[in-house]
């Protein structure tokens, strides 16, 4: 009995995708709300805001540009449309409902 051979898609990560990823964290977790810190405004709004849509544009860049090379596209928007849709609602959950996972 032969078995068959089942291709799983799944997100990939190299180096270059990895220090993106970093990257992104840094940006949307830790120095816009720093900035709206030194402003004065509520730095969990920046996390809400920042952090959900940097780390869908990495996962969205690694997938259609890194892993595939199909570029920009109506399934590059979709992707990143619903990660940031995840995203946003998972930030919400754990900012301002208090739910830590």
């Amino acid at each position: 009995m032969r078995e068959e051979s089942r291709d799983i898609p799944m997100i990939k990560f190299n180096w270059k995708s990895a220090s993106l990823l970093l990257v992104a964290s840094l940006f949307g977790g830790a120095i816009m709300p720093y900035i709206f810190y030194l402003l004065h405004w509520d730095d969990k709004l920046a996390v809400m805001i920042f952090l959900p849509i940097s780390l869908a544009l990495v996962l969205s860049i690694n997938q259609y540009f890194f892993n595939t090379k199909q570029g920009f596209g109506k399934h590059f928007v979709r992707m990143f449309l619903i990660a940031s849709l995840v995203f946003a609602l998972l930030a919400y959950v754990w900012l301002y409902q208090g739910i830590i996972f």
